[in-house]
This record gives structure tokens, C-alpha cells and sequence, in this order.
């Protein structure tokens, strides 16, 4: 219905903004809010060299576990430790 549909759009906004908390997603990662003052004082530049996007990508890489992957739902340190909690 709209009613859902509105809700479910709603939530994910405030997940988004940091307003709402879902574990479920985020795991013990926390999303500060979003705040309106001082929002547009911080420049954004984009000269990244060829070199500098390739550190990130190293660096991304390096955060990986091994079941990670297309399809694979997030690893976070909540999730490890419920994992291994229900394996013992």
C-alpha cells in the first residue's frame, strides 16, 4: 500500500541521515547524524592521482574477508561475533 511504501521510504531516509539505528544493516558501526550547520563551509576536491586511487583501493582491499563478495551480506564485528558465538 502507500501507507507501507511511505513508511519504508521514511525509515530509510532516517537510517541514511543517522537518525535511526539498524543493526540489522550496520552492525556496531555508528552513523552520526547529519547536521545542517556548517554544510557547506567543507570544500570537496577531486585531483586524486592515479597513485592516490590505487592506495584506496589497496587499502579497501585489505579490509576484505574472504567470504565477501557479490551477494554476501555485511561483515562487521557484531556479525563475527554472533557467528561465532552460535558455532560454539
Amino acid at each position: 500500500t502507500h501507507g507501507i511504501a511511505y513508511d519504508l521510504a521514511r525509515a530509510c531516509d532516517e537510517i541514511g541521515r543517522g537518525q535511526r539505528a539498524c543493526p540489522e544493516l550496520h552492525g556496531d558501526a555508528v552513523i552520526k547524524p547529519i547536521s545542517h550547520e556548517r554544510a557547506y563551509d567543507t570544500h570537496l576536491h577531486s585531483a586524486a592521482s592515479d597513485s592516490a586511487i590505487a592506495k584506496l583501493l589497496q587499502q579497501v582491499r585489505k579490509r576484505a574477508r574472504d567470504d565477501d563478495g557479490p551477494g554476501s551480506k555485511p561483515s562487521v564485528p557484531r556479525r563475527s561475533r554472533l557467528r561465532a558465538r552460535s558455532a560454539s
